[in-house]
């Protein structure tokens, strides 16, 4: 079930590939060993932090004061279902 978990975290169609996504989980931290390896990133290597439309405001407030506090000129931006028609449009929070 574990490796079934970490598969499906990681899977991306490549239907999707046009959107250069890089996916960045945390996986039990509390394991020991742990399932994931920490490696910083340099604030040019984010460009941008797009949260969903559904997320918890209290969540939202928490990814905008570490990405701010870590890495000032990174944009947030915060998806909504798009009106008439299939799809999402991004609002620029930060």
């Amino acid at each position: 079930m574990d490796e079934l978990c970490q598969n499906y975290a990681r899977a991306k169609s490549d239907i999707w590939s046009y959107e250069k996504e890089w996916r960045l989980y945390d996986l039990a931290p509390t394991i020991d060993p742990p399932w994931y390896e920490y490696s910083r990133l340099k604030p040019r290597e984010i460009a941008g932090v797009y949260v969903g439309c559904r997320i918890a405001e209290t969540d939202k407030a928490s990814i905008m004061d570490l990405v701010r506090q870590r890495h000032p000129t990174t944009a947030i931006f915060q998806a909504s279902k798009a009106v008439g028609t299939y799809g999402l449009r991004f609002s620029r929070l930060f």
